[in-house]
């Protein structure tokens, strides 16, 4: 099965920001709560941050790793794509192109916020 470069960039893209919306994005920080546990600490200069605790065993460990790290979240979201669009394709199609117009408008907004601003 060959597969053109337009393809390619098009699930590219919709991984990506399908993987930054799990990993990364505000929207899901409650659901990532409930598997990861967040505590606040001052730093040197004064600053409150946040960090991670993992659980230290058990599925929570596992998923927390997973959730806390875009390379892995990456892979397995491949794997959840393609799969989908093999086995699914009517369903999958359409989820592809949102998170592939998606992850295209994200990296024109970070091209526009360094070069234009």
């Amino acid at each position: 099965m060959a597969v053109t470069v337009l393809e390619f960039t098009i699930f590219a893209l919709a991984v990506f920001r399908f993987t930054h919306l799990i990993v990364y994005d505000s929207i899901l920080e409650t659901a990532r709560g409930l598997i990861l546990r967040y505590e606040t600490q001052m730093n040197d200069t004064g600053v409150e941050e946040k960090y991670i605790v993992l659980a230290e065993k058990g599925w929570k460990k596992w998923a927390g790793e997973l959730i806390t790290c875009h390379w892995c979240t990456g892979l397995w979201i491949s794997f959840f794509l393609w799969g989908g669009y093999k086995f699914f394709p009517p369903v999958f199609h359409p989820v592809i192109w949102i998170f592939a117009a998606a992850g295209a408008a994200s990296v024109i907004h970070t091209i526009v916020l360094k070069y234009f601003e």
